[in-house]
């Protein structure tokens, strides 16, 4: 049995045990386990930077730029679904199609603060969302059998306030 580990660890950091049988482990195997948990490899040049900490810093990019993809795929979703003919949409409650409404902008409010952390950021995308929502029951007056609405961009952008909060609560 083979401890890995770097001196001194607090009790909250990574530590790696490997049990094996003599011979099993190259030493090659061993330094690139003690490159990893010193980080060098998940990208940090100061040696002896704890490993979970950088991961982290990756995982906050990682969701940032997630907020950000799924707020642009969102948005085109919601585009094209708005300004859909109603001939090609199947017909729902006049109640659901709020739910619809809030619950779709309330995505792209989370995807919005998620993608864009600050505050100043979120209001700008929430304001975005809500231009956005105004234009697109605008732009319902010019399709087919779909017709624009006030309680459509109430719906839309209570759902965007309510996505920006439960982001911002989560933070």
């Amino acid at each position: 049995s083979r401890t890995i580990a770097r001196p001194n660890l607090l009790p909250c950091q990574l530590r790696v045990t490997i049990v094996s049988r003599q011979g099993d482990w190259s030493s090659r195997q061993v330094a690139l386990i003690n490159t990893i948990m010193r980080g060098r490899l998940v990208g940090s040049n100061r040696p002896g930077t704890d490993f979970l900490r950088v991961s982290g810093r990756r995982m906050i990019r990682v969701l940032i730029w997630g907020g950000r993809i799924g707020l642009v795929i969102g948005a085109a979703v919601v585009v094209v679904l708005s300004l859909t003919p109603s001939a090609s949409l199947p017909s729902y409650p006049d109640s659901w199609d709020k739910a619809q409404h809030f619950l779709a902008y309330a995505a792209l409010g989370l995807c919005g603060a998620i993608g864009f952390p600050s505050r100043g950021a979120a209001m700008a995308v929430g304001i975005g969302l809500l231009l956005l929502g105004a234009g697109l029951e605008i732009g319902q007056l010019l399709v087919d059998g779909r017709d624009g609405n006030l309680a459509d961009v109430l719906a839309g952008g209570l759902g965007v306030a309510v996505g920006i909060w439960a982001a911002q609560l989560a933070r």
